[in-house]
């Protein structure tokens, strides 16, 4: 017999131990016991007289008769994922401007070169242009999205304005989902402007509240921009746009979270189903790579679910999927595998006003990061078709490794910004991740092993210990809870 090279083994508080596999899609407890048939099997092959955790494991896809077994089923998962990518609606990001009003203390595009140039209407001629032939080339008829990005999309001249007009236009026309990413200082006064375009979703930040805000996130004369932030948000959730609220943490302020929520909280925003929120942190490239911004504050993922954890009854509306263990333990299902580490690999692409094509927008406007150009023709480098074909099949050091199919080979663009082949993974402590998750669901996780099925998430008013209690996730409210839905994005990711 053979034992799965996909088992992630985790300890629990207690004497037992999780078993999570993203290939066969299955989590379970294992006591010591079946523990011990496990690493036998591996040692030795065979351990038949255990017949009953034999058979058990063999069921979970924890063993295998021999390994042209798992390898037949890495391969049907695998080509399930490639009809899944060739399925997918794709993702546009569109940068009519680089120039920005604010002077962010974490800018990562603070090396960009920020000119008041706006793209022409024959760039975006060809933007549209070049976005109905991928569309045409991959097939899809999903419906795609397009992001218009910067700098700041919103700035307030008319050059500028008129240019996102027209792509919010030319979307329209398409039938395309709509998102527009601001920092939020002009909102209210373009708010009836985006209403009538139909604006599906707009994207605002705010780092705390208004005194540790304005301390980061400034006008370059100085001035906060808490104040206005805030007016804007009210003005675009009484137009009855969709907000998703971007709150981006370090040490610098993560203290002050539980804040900033109570006050989110008392605005009535995390009870409002137009409102969504994502606490992330920044990207670790672009000039916030090479920083004394990032030596002295940066916070890792770890350290951040830590503050979570212990923290979790002053943080209404914000989770963690802890790397698909949360999923697994409330819906019953393991997330899918993970051949590629995001949509960057797949499905992405960033056209800026100069004419260049990035595969995300943490790298826009760094040239040394571009994939290809667009205008004024149409060429792909060889960077791109790496990029796409990027998947743990193309990463030696992944073929080993019991994580590759929760992480996904890691993220592509911080190896090239730190000089690094593309084929190379970029790990991240996602093992941690996922031992501190088990750690803190471990009484959740003992009712699925005793009752055999999902177990109830835990309301939001739960008197449990706050260690134990996990907000709110796309959740329906219950009958004697008095809370609201709360739509909660996992955080699993880095932001911008």
């Amino acid at each position: 017999m053979y034992v799965s090279n996909h088992n992630v083994l985790l300890k629990t508080p207690g004497k037992e131990t999780v078993i999570f596999n993203a290939l066969w899609g299955s989590m379970d407890i294992l006591d010591p016991n079946e523990v011990e048939v496990l690493e036998k099997i591996k040692t030795t092959g065979d351990c038949y007289k255990n017949e009953k955790t034999v058979a058990a494991l063999l069921e979970a896809g924890y063993v295998c008769m021999n390994e042209t077994v798992e390898n037949a089923k890495f391969a049907a998962e695998y080509q399930e994922f490639v009809q899944h990518v060739a399925s997918m609606p794709e993702n546009f990001f569109i940068i009519p401007s680089y120039a920005c009003n604010l002077a962010c203390v974490y800018c990562f595009q603070e090396d960009v070169e920020k000119t008041h140039e706006v793209i022409e209407d024959n760039v975006i001629d060809q933007v549209f242009r070049t976005i109905d032939t991928i569309r045409a080339e991959r097939g899809n008829k999903g419906m795609p999205q397009i992001t218009v990005y910067g700098g700041e999309p919103l700035l307030d001249n008319k050059k500028q304005i008129k240019a996102v007009k027209r792509i919010l236009e030319e979307s329209r026309k398409r039938g395309f989902k709509k998102i527009v990413v601001t920092n939020g200082v002009t909102l209210k006064k373009f708010v009836t402007m985006l209403a009538d375009a139909h604006i599906d979703e707009v994207h605002v930040t705010l780092d705390g509240c208004r005194e540790v805000h304005d301390a980061r996130r400034m006008m370059k004369g100085g001035q906060g921009t808490f104040d206005v932030i805030v007016e804007g948000i009210k003005a675009a959730l009484k137009a009855g746009l969709n907000i998703h609220l971007r709150v981006i943490v370090d040490k610098n302020n993560l203290e002050r979270l539980p804040d900033l929520i109570q006050f989110l909280d008392e605005q009535g925003w995390l009870d409002n189903p137009k409102f969504r929120m994502h606490v992330g942190r920044i990207y670790e490239c672009g000039a916030v790579s090479t920083s004394p911004y990032k030596e002295k504050y940066y916070i890792g993922l770890i350290d951040l679910i830590r503050y979570w954890a212990q923290n979790a009854s002053q943080l209404k509306g914000v989770d963690f999927g802890f790397r698909g263990i949360k999923q697994a333990l409330y819906t019953g299902k393991v997330p899918s595998p993970l051949f590629s580490y995001c949509p960057s690999c797949t499905n992405e692409f960033v056209f800026d006003l100069r004419g260049d094509i990035y595969p995300c927008p943490g790298g826009c406007g760094d040239t040394q990061l571009r994939v290809g150009t667009f205008y004024p023709q149409v060429e792909y480098f060889d960077i791109f078709h790496k990029w796409r074909s990027r998947t743990i099949l193309r990463i030696e050091k992944c073929q080993q490794c019991d994580l590759a199919l929760v992480c996904g080979g890691g993220c592509p663009l911080e190896n090239l910004a730190e000089d690094k082949d593309i084929f190379e993974p970029a790990c991240t402590p996602i093992r941690e991740e996922m031992q501190i998750g088990v750690n803190i669901l471990y009484p959740q996780l003992l009712q699925v092993e005793n009752r055999a099925q999902p177990v109830q998430e835990p309301c939001c008013c739960s008197t449990e210990d706050p260690q134990e209690v996990i907000s709110m996730d796309e959740k329906k409210t219950q009958p004697e809870c008095n809370c609201a839905e709360v739509k909660i994005i996992p955080l699993d990711e880095e932001e911008e």
